[in-house]
């Protein structure tokens, strides 16, 4: 055979069995999500149109978080909220905007920081953070509180501010006709949009895949590679206070950018400001730190002071700032993440909860 056909004969079998490799392993994944994923429906989302998503109504069941399950309730208007017998009647005098982290993926109730707080006040409380939202979010469910009637004639306004809405509002969140929607689901096909509805937590093995290869990656900085801290760092996520922002922006802050992000966080939070104060409303920032935030020193933007700047410019009533605590807890001891957060992720544990409420029974309840 001329050696030319037999290097052409050898790299298309080279081809053809990565080809079927990858084939296999998709159609292996696709068979395995099927079997072993959760029943959407047996969980508290209620996705729509666009990639827009709420909680479901009157829901008691359960929520999950990597490989753990915790139990939610939620109230009749799709809040988190407390078991029914421990809730508190009447308009709320505090509303919470946040994401997960307000949410609280960690586990239950009275393991996150608004049950924590919920629990503390005898004043009825309401948790309206969910996953993933980000300030765009936060308006359209504000605006929803005030019109489904749950607010206090005099209430506060707690928002989570979590260094990721810099991110959702460049790359994730948009304006809708009726609503938030996804950028990513202006221009999506028939079949990209089914693929988003038959599972909307993507594909098991190919999570598990890519969870592997974020966990190894190292940053990109002073952080050590060699500690899970280290790693949770690294994820680009949370790296503009230290990253260079031209080098996020292009893979992974499209289409706005980081500054794009950060002016259109303003944006709607100046419109939820001047909403909140229409309507009887004192805004809070909540500020609060990733891993990377205590592993990385803030080269390119200090988000505290970011924020207090924010405050001002949207005439807020003050801001949360729970970074000093965190500090003090990582300089206690070289266990800091493993005590904090929940392990190979960024989100916090109950000790991490519990020192974003005691910032918020001393700043709200002083």
């Amino acid at each position: 055979m001329h050696p030319f056909l037999r290097v052409a004969k050898t790299t298309a079998l080279i081809l053809f069995s990565t080809f079927a490799a990858l084939l296999l392993f998709v159609a292996l994944d696709v068979a395995y999500t099927l079997a072993t994923g959760q029943d959407t429906e047996a969980l508290p989302y209620d996705r729509q149109a666009g990639g827009w998503y709420q909680l479901r109504a009157n829901f008691s069941g359960h929520d999950q978080f990597g490989g753990a399950q915790y139990t939610v309730y939620t109230d009749a208007d799709g809040y988190r909220a407390g078991p029914p017998d421990a809730r508190r009647t009447g308009p709320a005098t505090t509303i919470f905007l946040g994401d997960s982290f307000t949410y609280g993926v960690n586990g239950p109730w009275d393991e996150t920081f608004v049950g924590m707080y919920a629990q503390a006040t005898p004043d009825p409380v309401i948790n309206a953070g969910v996953s993933s939202y980000s300030p765009t979010a936060y308006l359209h469910r504000y605006g929803a509180a005030l019109r489904q009637g749950r607010l206090a004639p005099q209430h506060r306004v707690v928002i989570g501010l979590d260094v990721s809405d810099v991110q959702d509002e460049a790359a994730i969140w948009t304006d809708g006709p009726d609503g938030p929607v996804r950028y990513s689901h202006l221009e999506k096909s028939a079949l990209d949009l089914w693929f988003d509805r038959t599972f909307p937590k993507g594909l098991a093995m190919w999570g598990m895949v890519e969870k592997g290869l974020k966990t190894l990656k190292g940053p990109d900085g002073d952080g050590d590679v060699g500690t899970v801290a280290g790693a949770m760092a690294a994820i680009d996520r949370s790296a503009f206070t230290f990253r260079d922002w031209q080098t996020l922006d292009a893979r992974a802050y499209a289409p706005l950018g980081v500054a794009g992000g950060l002016t259109r966080i303003e944006t709607k939070l100046s419109e939820l400001s001047a909403l909140a104060r229409q309507n009887g409303g004192d805004v809070w920032l909540l500020v609060y730190p990733w891993p990377a935030q205590l592993v990385h020193d803030s080269t390119e933007l200090r988000w505290p002071d970011h924020v207090r700047t924010l405050c001002a410019r949207i005439a807020c009533n003050g801001v949360i700032d729970t970074f000093p605590a965190f500090r003090t807890a990582q300089d206690a001891g070289d266990d800091w993440y493993d005590t904090l957060f929940l392990q190979g992720d960024v989100h916090y544990a109950k000790a991490g909860n519990r020192l974003i409420f005691e910032a918020l029974q001393k700043t709200l309840d002083r």
